[in-house]
């Protein structure tokens, strides 16, 4: 199972350069079963509503749940707090790259669902990770 970051999603909506990748993680996805936090629809949204218009983040929204392969997972406080921990993990670690907080709830999501062992994603943030597989595009 592999826990698809918002990089994924808008690859594939605004096709951009890493869109096939994005295709292939998504492909992997529905294969062996994809996670997505609910922190990945707020950023997914906000970036194609500012982008691209409304209709298409809805229109993006519908894909998204329409994957039968797919759950989305709501922030919970154990992984609230958890993402707060491996943010400041990386944080004071960090050199020119500071992990969002979203970033981390991706992170600590991925950590704590029993047979996520990779996250897919395009920020060099995660290059450094060792608590799941990551894989950056």
């Amino acid at each position: 199972m592999l826990f698809a970051d918002s990089w994924a999603w808008l690859e594939l909506t605004l096709e951009g350069e890493n869109e096939a990748q994005a295709r292939e993680v998504i492909k992997r996805g529905e294969e062996e079963g994809m996670i997505v936090a609910t922190t990945v629809l707020a950023e997914v949204y906000y970036i194609l509503d500012r982008e691209k218009g409304t209709t298409t983040a809805e229109k993006t929204m519908e894909m998204i749940s329409g994957f039968d392969h797919l759950d989305i997972l709501p922030v919970t406080p154990s992984i609230a707090i958890r993402g707060a921990q491996l943010r400041r993990k990386y944080y004071s670690q960090a050199d020119e790259r500071t992990p969002s907080y979203a970033d981390m709830i991706h992170l600590a999501t991925a950590e704590e669902v029993a047979g996520c062992d990779l996250l897919c994603t395009g920020d060099s943030d995660f290059e450094d990770i060792t608590e799941v597989e990551c894989h950056v595009f």
